[in-house]
């Protein structure tokens, strides 16, 4: 009889584990949206000329990366689409999102000019971050 508790309290255990693995598995579309809002709140950030704020959703790589690209374009707009559009650069999957950015006389992008550029997001330390991005 002992036997047949153990034994039955280890699948009801184990069935608990299955059930609360599934929950969290998240759907692609899911995981691209999470992704996108990053994309969102730098954007809106860098928008603002908000530049701390902006740090907070890039590695400290893209962080250096980016500040040398501030001297020359200060704010860039992002064009949000309804449906995200993606690209696979060296097997991994970035975002394609158009922006209109605010250039510098020492920018050789035109004010109000559309970028288009592919933003990489990937988790780091648990964290969705912007990690690489290419230019058109």
């Amino acid at each position: 009889m002992n036997m047949k508790k153990i034994l039955r309290n280890t699948l009801l255990i184990s069935l608990a584990f299955i059930l609360i693995g599934c929950s969290k598995t998240q759907s692609k579309e899911e995981i691209l949206q999470e992704k996108y809002k990053v994309i969102e709140s730098f954007f809106n950030a860098y928008s603002k000329k908000n530049y701390e704020e902006m740090y907070k959703y890039c590695t400290k790589e893209m962080k250096e990366g980016f500040t040398q690209t501030v001297k020359a374009i200060p704010t860039a707009n992002l064009i949000v689409e309804k449906k995200i559009t993606t690209i696979t650069h060296e097997k991994k999957e970035y975002i394609s999102v158009k922006l209109i950015v605010e250039a510098t006389i020492k920018s050789s992008i035109y004010p109000g000019d559309l970028w288009l550029i592919d933003v990489l997001v990937e988790k780091v330390d648990g964290k969705w971050l912007i990690t690489h991005y290419t230019t058109g």
